[in-house]
This record gives structure tokens, C-alpha cells and sequence, in this order.
């Protein structure tokens, strides 16, 4: 039963960082968004539950330690790719013509504020944004210590993403774009956006407004 156990510490540690974080970073609502603070809580509330029944199914199902590379930083290099193909390709599907119904919850805010990162569908929340984070560290057999940085580093990547922060590390301009144009920066290390040309840069020192 440690498959279980570590799901749960896992999943909790992601959600600890996810809020407490989000406290240090502006969370007021601009009026472009057109969300009320209470439709806000209450989806992000409601996704943290969903994800809690999911993620000890996705510890049960995804092959444990099929890679198993031997270090440790091997392994945060493996989930980080694997991360991004699996959100890469989720996140543009859900944009195509019959999925952006389980996307348009998310667009709602065209200039994100951090705790609006998980502000989704629960499809959406389910299969692209937890499902990402999850099978690259199962799949290189990362201990339990490892995969809570793991779920930590993420929850700080997805906050800072729709942070409206444009400094050093906690930079959102590039999401801002795809919020604002909704057809470039689809990933988060954006590899696969250069690769397949919807890579865009931002303007310098500007957040973008539709």
C-alpha cells in the first residue's frame, strides 16, 4: 500500500505549496476577467477534490520505475519532458473546435492572477494538468521525497505562469500571450512550441491585454 500512501502525501504537499504560495502573489480579480471571487474558489476548490480520487488511480495504473534512471536529477530531466509532451499535446487538443468547451472555463480570466492557474474544467484538471505531473515521476521510479519537489517545483511553475510577475524566474509573460491570443505557448518549457512553430516571444517589461 505505498502506492497509496505516497499519492496522498504527494497530492497533499502539491496543494499546501499551491495555496500557501499563491498568498504572496497579487490575487485580486480585474474586471476583463469577468470571474467572480467565488466562482473562482469554488472550481479550484472543486478540482483539488477531483484530483484527490484520481491521483491514487494514477498511482495504481502507470508502470512504476519502467526507466528508473540512477540519479536523481536524471529523473527531474525525464518528468520535465514527459511533462511537457503530455501538456503540450492535452492543452492544444483541448483548443481544437469540439474539446475548447472543457477549456473556455480556463480563458475566462485574460489576465490570469496566480491562484486562477487551476481555474478549469475538471477534464481539463484531470487529464492535462494533473496527468502531466504525474506519470514522468512513476515512470522513473522517483522516491517519495523526490516526487513531493517534484509536485512542489510544479505547483510553483503553474502559479507563476499566470502570476502577472515579470521578474527573473517568476516571468508570466509568455502564458500571458496565450491567455491574450489563445493560439501560441501552449506547453511550459515551450520546446514542443518551437517545434512545432506557435512559439511566441512576449514584448519586454509588458503584460499582454486583449
Amino acid at each position: 500500500m505505498n502506492w497509496l500512501i505516497d499519492s496522498i502525501l504527494s497530492w497533499s504537499f502539491f496543494w499546501v505549496v499551491y495555496y500557501v504560495i499563491s498568498l504572496f502573489f497579487d490575487y485580486k480579480i480585474k474586471s476583463i476577467n469577468q470571474v467572480t471571487w467565488d466562482d473562482l474558489l469554488h472550481t479550484v476548490s472543486r478540482n483539488m477534490y477531483l484530483t484527490s480520487l484520481f491521483q491514487p488511480i494514477f498511482f495504481y495504473i502507470i508502470p512504476y520505475g519502467i526507466l528508473n534512471p540512477q540519479y536523481t536529477v536524471y529523473r527531474f530531466i525525464i518528468s520535465a519532458i514527459v511533462a511537457e509532451i503530455i501538456f503540450f499535446h492535452t492543452h492544444k487538443l483541448l483548443h481544437c473546435k469540439y474539446l475548447y468547451k472543457y477549456h473556455e472555463k480556463h480563458h475566462r480570466f485574460i489576465e490570469p492572477c496566480a491562484l486562477s492557474a487551476l481555474y478549469c474544467s475538471g477534464l481539463e484538471a484531470i487529464f492535462s494538468n494533473h496527468l502531466s505531473i504525474v506519470v514522468g515521476p512513476l515512470i522513473t521510479g522517483m522516491q517519495i521525497t523526490e516526487i513531493m519537489i517534484w509536485f512542489g517545483l510544479c505547483a510553483l511553475n503553474t502559479l507563476k505562469a499566470h502570476s502577472g510577475f515579470n521578474r527573473n524566474y517568476f516571468n508570466s509573460r509568455y502564458h500571458d500571450l496565450h491567455h491574450s491570443k489563445r493560439s501560441v505557448n501552449f506547453g511550459f518549457l515551450y520546446l514542443l512550441d518551437i517545434f512545432h512553430g506557435t512559439c511566441e516571444l512576449p514584448q519586454k517589461n509588458k503584460r499582454m491585454k486583449e
